[in-house]
């Protein structure tokens, strides 16, 4: 781990060396751009969405447009990276290279998973499918190592309302073994560091996604008059 030590210097020579080089400030700039803590419209609901239909449709309408404007983002991102990649060979500092490499192995598993949420969503507003257990109330997305593949007429739909995630759309398998590859690229370029255990866990984890019914436990009411409180 000795050549990953970060550099310590003060935040303002670390600002001005950075900027100093093309390569470091448009990894710089693409982790800023996705940070969903900035951009709150790049985080995705995942859980508890509405058995109700039309609450649902409400519901998803809104997470689909917060997709299209991820998707949007991630496109740009990986435009951008693929424009510096010449530049990977002149970068000296083994930490910026595993910044770069796991960023952009990141950034097509984002899209995967981005589209698949699309998949997901897209499909129980067509289909209108009921749960099978008649306890379920809520539906959520969960991940899975499976892809979801749409068929002719989903494919057409979704390119039409998400232009941008048009070739992650039409070629999922094959843009999932690429991602693979370049988790593996990292894992091998990077042995034994923090950025090769989170390409291990990221390829573990899958880049599918599937809408899967569930039951959500309703917060009993009036909890906070039945606890007794003891006395000193």
């Amino acid at each position: 781990m000795k050549v990953y030590r970060p550099e310590l210097l003060s935040r303002r020579e670390y600002a001005l060396k950075r900027d100093r080089s093309k390569f470091r400030t448009t990894v710089w700039n693409v982790i800023s751009t996705l940070n969903s803590y900035a951009d709150k419209q790049l985080s995705s609901r995942m859980l508890d969405y509405p058995i109700d239909r039309e609450k649902f449709v409400e519901v998803a309408a809104k997470e689909l447009q917060r997709a299209s404007h991820a998707a949007s983002q991630l496109q740009e991102a990986v435009e951008l990276l693929d424009q510096i990649e010449p530049l990977r060979a002149k970068e000296k500092s083994a930490r910026w290279l595993a910044n770069y490499d796991l960023l952009l192995a990141q950034c097509h598993a984002y899209q995967l998973r981005l589209a698949q949420f699309v998949i997901a969503l897209d499909r129980q507003l067509a289909d209108a499918k009921t749960p099978r257990n008649p306890q379920s109330n809520v539906w959520n997305v969960r991940r899975t190592v499976k892809l979801q593949i749409s068929d002719e007429t989903q494919l057409e739909r979704l390119k039409e309302k998400y232009p941008k995630l048009q070739t992650v759309l039409s070629r999922l398998k094959d843009l999932q073994q690429d991602t693979n590859r370049q988790f593996a690229f990292v894992i091998k370029e990077h042995p034994d560091t923090p950025w090769a255990r989170r390409a291990l866990s990221e390829t573990r984890s899958g880049f599918g996604m599937r809408l899967a019914e569930g039951k959500r436990l309703k917060a009993k009411t009036g909890l906070a008059t039945q606890v007794k409180i003891p006395k000193f």
